[in-house]
């Protein structure tokens, strides 16, 4: 009878599911693809898997987001922009919930990476501080196990932990080293310590408080996890400047 039940509930979990792909041909990038697919995997419900999706033939109509089954099944969504990609989320029936607050946190830290990318870094910190407040607690509730089981960082999370990072360095910008420190550890700790680029993070805050023995620390951690061989090319060299920079510490701490 376990047996017969346990059964049931996979066959509901399984028919619950609900998947998505977002085209990242270059004509649905240049269409805002990739901006669409970060905030429907940020937003995206318990049960609904959002992945980037080959070509779907719409060139001109994206963001083009693509609900997957056989060429008789298969569901191309065009234009998927603003309330449209939440109605997606949602689904007709409403089943999928998308906080509002989630939402609007989610838009808030939008808002702050422009202004980092500007360098107005004290309106960055006040945006990144309210958006963050006000989805983090509501984003682990969403989050999901990844289901590969290749992280320990939980799908869903990713985002968040960029945005500790973005705020981590707008507080550098603003002379803030130790709220940069504490953004920096609640990127640390909400990744798992799974993510080499908080480590990379970490070790630059402590090198801006002149505190070698925890950069130290931070680099020794960051060279102990595994490498990403899909690394960008940009984070490979920083990389190699972060190892002269722990050989130079291990040196100098073995004196």
């Amino acid at each position: 009878m376990a047996l017969f039940l346990w059964g049931v509930f996979v066959v509901m979990l399984a028919c619950s599911r609900r998947t998505f792909e977002v085209c990242l041909s270059p004509g649905c990038v240049a269409d805002g693809a990739q901006a669409a697919l970060d905030r429907m995997q940020a937003l995206a419900p318990p049960g609904c898997i959002v992945e980037p999706g080959v070509c779907a033939s719409a060139c001109g109509a994206g963001p083009v987001v693509l609900e997957p089954g056989d060429k008789s099944q298969r569901i191309v969504h065009k234009r998927v922009k603003g309330d449209a990609l939440l109605e997606l989320l949602v689904g007709e029936d409403g089943e999928g919930i998308v906080p509002d607050g989630l939402a609007r946190g989610y838009d808030l830290v939008q808002e702050a990476q422009a202004a980092l990318s500007v360098r107005k870094f004290n309106d960055a910190v006040v945006l990144f501080e309210k958006g963050i407040g006000m989805a983090v607690e509501l984003a682990k509730d969403q989050s999901s196990v990844a289901s590969d089981g290749s992280s320990k960082l939980y799908v869903g999370l990713e985002w968040l932990v960029r945005s500790y990072c973005g705020e981590a360095r707008a507080r550098l910008g603003s002379f803030d080293k130790d709220g940069a420190l504490r953004a920096t550890n609640a990127a640390v700790e909400l990744s798992c310590r799974s993510d080499p680029l908080c480590f990379e993070l970490l070790a630059e805050v402590y090198a801006a408080k002149k505190d070698t023995n925890n950069e130290l620390e931070a680099l020794r951690s960051m060279f102990a996890l595994p490498e990403d061989p899909d690394t960008p090319r940009d984070i490979l060299n920083r990389r190699r400047t972060w190892g002269f920079r722990l050989a130079r510490l291990e040196r100098e701490a073995s004196k």
